[in-house]
């Protein structure tokens, strides 16, 4: 194996690691345990490589000599490979944040700025284990109203369990306070792909630091189709893991794009400004039709005025205020039948509503003030480059873009070691960069 070989520098940082305390764990029948470095090491690199399933890791095994060399010549069997990864969920937690720790005594960890934001991974399940409540209450309304006296014995059987499956779907849909359901992968949620399709997956948020390093420095899972409420998990478990390998500054400088701009999000930066200063742009309010032309009137068309009253686009007084579940103010329009801007107004059969949330307006209005600061410009314009090439890195580089695994559990585990597996890369580019030579030539010196 070359000296200067990836593995060779996979392993240097994998020695460094302490795998005390996960020694012993994985017993073999009248063998000596495999020892956890080789098994880290191996799927390290295979996650670099774009080897995701045990069984694709175990085959290339036989014949990549470099895989064997990082195994120690041994050739662990799929059912190992598996069963490691599923329980490795905290030794990738250590190693990758010793990884970290590595990386900050070095002088290559920037936390100065960071960027948080997510990626949308598939779940190893199909569209037709997915469960909505939308869907299943027409089903079960379409169902109710077959009249079943004509069916054969076989027909009764199987609309018996049509109905039984879409009300079971509704009472676990209720149980656990959710829209949709996949189940096979329980961890996992019906999401709108960037492609525009909709399927099982998992939303991966990551809190990246700098924008010439970009280490990874927190990341978890959720079913959620979008990034609103998810500010405070992410800001939280940085500022542990920085205090853990001792390298948090006095403030953090968070950037986030307008998917975190919700009021749970925008009050946590408001109540937290003296130690997380967070930057979020509000998203455009423009509606254009798919024409091009103006579409719909958005809310920022009405006039909120200081004594509770909202004028609507047409210039007439609306209808309210109406206090709704304690927080939110209801206006609704008064005749939108008789106005004649009602078709970009609404296409309902009823009145234009608008909705104001007064703590959510007074978190907004703190925001655009801070983002309306001098620095907050060029601060905010390095948030792309701290963040997007992370997500780059996972879903190109390694092409991580689907789960090998329906247990969540393992699921975690491995999006942890796909953490992992950057940030070594990132040290280890950063070392070879600091080793390489410049020689500069000079005239009086023959060559």
């Amino acid at each position: 194996m070359p000296q200067d070989h990836p593995v060779r520098l996979i392993w240097s940082v994998v020695e460094q690691i302490d795998t005390t305390a996960f020694e012993g764990r994985e017993h073999r029948r009248r063998q000596p345990p495999y020892h956890p470095r080789w098994l880290l090491a191996l799927w390290v690199h295979a996650s670099r490589i774009g080897l995701h399933t045990a069984e694709a890791l175990c085959r290339q095994l036989k014949t990549d000599a470099a895989l064997r060399w990082l195994a120690g010549g041994h050739t662990p069997s799929s059912p190992t490979l598996k069963r490691f990864r599923r329980k490795g969920g905290e030794l990738f937690a250590v190693a990758n944040e010793r990884v970290l720790s590595l990386a900050h005594e070095r002088g290559l960890l920037d936390t100065s700025e960071l960027a948080v934001d997510s990626l949308r991974l598939r779940a190893d399940a199909s569209t037709s284990a997915v469960r909505t409540v939308r869907r299943s209450k027409r089903r079960l309304a379409e169902l109710q109203a077959v009249d079943t006296s004509g069916l054969t014995e076989e027909e009764q059987a199987r609309h018996t369990a049509k109905l039984a499956k879409h009300e079971g779907a509704l009472q676990a849909l209720a149980d656990q306070d959710r829209t949709n359901l996949v189940l096979s992968a329980p961890g996992a949620g019906l999401l709108k792909f960037p492609n525009g399709a909709s399927a099982p997956g998992y939303r991966v948020t990551a809190m990246a630091a700098g924008r010439r390093r970009r280490f990874i420095l927190h990341v978890f899972l959720t079913a959620d189709n979008c990034d609103y409420g998810h500010l405070e998990r992410a800001v939280i478990g940085t500022r542990e893991l920085l205090d853990r390998i001792e390298a948090r500054p006095d403030q953090l400088l968070i950037t986030a794009d307008p998917g975190y701009h919700s009021e749970a999000d925008l009050k946590f930066a408001r109540d937290n400004r003296h130690w997380a200063d967070v930057l979020i742009r509000e998203g455009s309010t423009t509606r254009r039709s798919a024409s091009g032309k103006p579409g719909y009137f958005s809310r920022e068309d009405f006039d909120f005025r200081s004594d509770n009253t909202v004028i609507c686009p047409a210039g007439r007084t609306m209808i309210g205020p109406r206090l709704y579940k304690g927080e939110e103010l209801w206006w609704r329009g008064d005749d939108c039948a008789s106005c004649p801007l009602k078709p970009r107004c609404t296409k309902s059969k009823d009145d234009r509503v608008v909705t104001l949330r007064p703590e959510f307006e007074v978190a907004r209005a703190e925001m655009r003030a801070r983002m309306a600061q001098p620095d907050a410009a060029a601060m905010y314009g390095g948030r792309m480059a701290i963040v997007e090439p992370v997500f780059a890195s996972l879903e190109d580089a390694f092409r991580f873009q689907r789960a090998s695994s329906r247990d969540l559990v393992t699921v975690q585990a491995e999006v942890i070691l796909k953490v992992l597996a950057h940030n070594i890369g990132r040290l280890l580019h950063a070392c070879t960069l600091r080793a390489v030579w410049l020689v500069v030539g000079c005239d009086d010196l023959d060559y």
